[in-house]
């Protein structure tokens, strides 16, 4: 690789690159000096090749507030584990019946990654999926009980989204 393009590379594109060096290693599970410099490379090659990409993560707000998203990490496990649990009981109940439905919900955010981790974070989520979104809406498919409404599935996407408000707006947007 050219060391003229790692040269080039600003403060935020090498803060970038450590944290994906960050989720290589989380995912490797090791910290073996073979794993490391494997990681190095990997996660380079991307980071080179795809600069106009990941200036657009590295330069949004949401990367800049990293530091303050451990509470949307912490709702959407939780959001996962209760909705897996409500999933198996819709699945094990006899009797229940469960509708299946697209709705649509317009995120308060405005920022491309935190949209995009927001709709990861609903398709996470047992019973959702995102399955399409145009510039204003996501249209996320639900599978729900009988009963459940449309604003009480959009309340459960709101709870998710809020905390990645409040780190947008410590930000200042």
């Amino acid at each position: 690789m050219h060391t003229g393009r790692l040269r080039s590379l600003r403060a935020q594109h090498i803060l970038f690159h450590v944290a994906l060096m960050g989720v290589w290693t989380i995912f490797a599970g090791n910290l073996r000096l073979d794993t490391v410099l494997l990681g190095l490379g990997v996660t380079l090659v991307p980071v080179i090749l795809f600069r106009h990409t990941y200036r657009i993560v590295a330069t949004s707000r949401l990367f800049a507030s990293l530091h303050r998203l451990p509470k949307f990490f912490l709702i959407v496990g939780t959001s996962m584990v209760l909705a897996s649990v409500r999933i198996a009981v819709l699945a094990f109940r006899p009797g229940v019946s469960v509708h299946s439905r697209i709705i649509t919900y317009e995120p308060e955010i405005h920022d491309r990654l935190a949209i995009v981790l927001l709709a990861c974070a609903v398709t996470l989520t047992p019973g959702t999926i995102v399955v399409d979104r145009d510039d204003r809406r996501l249209y996320v498919h639900v599978l729900a009980q009988k009963g459940t409404t449309n604003e009480e599935v959009r309340n459960g996407i709101k709870r998710l989204e809020a905390p990645l408000r409040a780190a947008l707006r410590e930000q200042g947007t």
